[in-house]
């Protein structure tokens, strides 16, 4: 695993390991160039969710529907 290419806040190497596919451990993330900016990562997060919520909303309205059928045959 690869050391961080970040430095703390005295100047000195960190002396972490990068996270996979970074040069840069959790803390130094920040001090990636070509890491997104906090607005691009919250758009992309949203994004992310609004989509999730949207299939988790369409299979509970289908099992509200199949519920809905079981009990009327009964």
């Amino acid at each position: 695993m690869a050391s961080c290419s970040g430095t703390t806040k005295k100047g000195t190497p960190c002396k972490l390991n990068a996270l996979k596919g970074s040069d840069y451990c959790l803390i130094h993330i920040r001090q990636d160039p070509n890491a997104p900016s906090g607005r691009e990562a919250i758009e992309e997060l949203e994004g992310r969710l609004s989509e999730t919520a949207k299939s988790v909303l369409g299979i509970a309205i289908m099992v509200g529907i199949v519920l809905s059928v079981l009990i009327k045959r009964r």
